[in-house]
């Protein structure tokens, strides 16, 4: 018996869809969770160097102050003194510690006053953010 090839009907060549879809929810998982990492203030701040300058782990608030004397939250600027926006921030993100982001040129004085802000807001733990410092040679 022979077969006989029909000419009438080709054969198309066809684009599997599914990994393709595949790849493309891995490659959206894998940037979610990368920027997922990246915790900014929203504002631009010089931070100050310091050689005790350590890694904060997660759970925590930021807090940030410009050189200009305002203070951000989340992205929008707040009071120095508005406990009561630091507080829901730390019950939203169920934290214990707020890192405050403070430009090297910011009057110290509203360091403080923000500081002072957040214990009374409840955190426990207050910290001031920095670049760690490079090392000099000859020390």
């Amino acid at each position: 018996m022979k077969y006989r090839r029909d000419t009438r009907t080709r054969r198309q060549a066809l684009i599997e869809m599914t990994p393709l879809i595949d790849m493309v929810f891995i490659l959206l998982i894998f940037f979610i969770v990368a920027t997922s990492f990246v915790r900014e203030s929203g504002v631009t701040v010089e931070k100050p160097e310091s050689s005790r300058a350590a890694v904060v782990g997660d759970g925590f608030v930021l807090v940030a102050i410009t050189r200009a004397g305002t203070v951000h939250l989340g992205g929008s600027r707040i009071r120095p003194g508005d406990r009561d926006a630091i507080a829901r921030a730390l019950s939203d993100a169920r934290a214990t510690q707020v890192v405050i982001q403070a430009d090297r040129l910011a009057p110290v004085g509203l360091v403080l006053e923000v500081q002072d802000s957040c214990v009374a807001a409840g955190a426990e733990d207050v910290t001031v953010g920095a670049r760690a410092a490079a090392e000099r040679v000859g020390r």
